[in-house]
């Protein structure tokens, strides 16, 4: 019995050792193949556009369209004609195709000059208060009039690039309202003291209009400068001016503190608005 156990366990480890050294064989057999290595070429991160493109119909193809095969099978099916056509053909075909294209993307796009003359014109118009449509109906066609007679004709096609349509000049308009109240109220106020003058009025719609000017100083000059016009929508008591007011100065972060002065025309709202509310929140300011 004990014999028959011995030679079982050493058939058992005989066994367990040609186990192992196969998986050893298995692995120094896959040691010994590398695996073969990709070679791969920076060009090809060079192209501007990854989609081919074809010259002669200009059809977008799929990103696995680059196998030459299948950009062979393409053009035999589609462009059979051309199979006789040397490669210089298609160079020239593909140089006068960038031409036309770059040629048209001069035409389309506005210059640095035009975008500064749209802002300059709007701001003429909104300083006259004249409706936006006089860009493009009479400011447009006559400086083309001007300019041609007086130049070329060449010169007349560049001022013809202007932007100066109905919501261009609107869209000017609120983009240099909004960068000067920025300029003023966000920097130039935080840095000196004003004086405020506030008036209510009643536009052409019979709206309430609160208006607020701001007298500063810059750069050693006393500068007078429009603040701010929002609407009175509920009444047009003392006490709804001086929100308006307060919750405008607490947006651009400015203390009552540097308000040295308040002016206003003497009606009962203003009176309302010096007297319950100024000395209180200048009071509160000075703690």
């Amino acid at each position: 019995m004990d014999q028959f156990l011995k030679s079982k366990r050493d058939i058992d480890e005989v066994d367990a050792e040609s186990d192992q050294n196969l998986s050893v064989k298995k692995c120094t057999s896959k040691k010994a193949k590398p695996r073969p290595t990709r070679k791969y070429d920076d060009s090809y991160r060079s192209h501007d556009n990854p989609l081919p493109v074809c010259l002669v119909c200009r059809m977008k193809m799929a990103n696995e369209s680059m196998i030459p095969s299948k950009l062979a099978k393409h053009f035999k099916n589609k462009h059979f004609y051309l199979q006789d056509k040397p490669i210089s053909y298609f160079q020239r075909m593909s140089e006068q195709q960038q031409k036309t294209a770059s040629s048209f993307k001069s035409i389309v796009t506005v210059s640095d000059k035009a975008q500064i003359a749209s802002y300059q014109v709007s701001e003429l118009i909104a300083q006259n208060m004249k409706a936006h449509t006089l860009g493009e109906s009479i400011i447009l066609p006559a400086c083309k009039k001007i300019v041609s007679t007086m130049l070329e004709n060449e010169a007349a096609l560049k001022i013809s690039k202007i932007p100066l349509s109905d919501d261009t000049v609107r869209r000017r308009i609120l983009e240099m309202s909004s960068d000067i109240e920025k300029n003023v109220s966000g920097n130039k106020l935080h840095s000196s003291d004003f004086a405020l003058q506030v008036d209510e009025t009643t536009d052409i719609t019979n709206k309430a209009q609160l208006i607020a000017f701001v007298r500063f100083i810059n750069e050693n000059e006393i500068t007078n400068q429009f603040l701010f016009c929002k609407e009175l929508s509920v009444t047009t008591k003392g006490e709804d001016v001086f929100n308006i007011l307060n919750d405008y100065l607490d947006k651009w972060q400015l203390s009552w503190k540097s308000c040295v002065g308040i002016c206003t025309d003497g009606a009962p709202s203003m009176r309302g608005l010096d007297i319950k509310n100024l000395r209180r929140e200048f009071k509160r300011g000075l703690r």
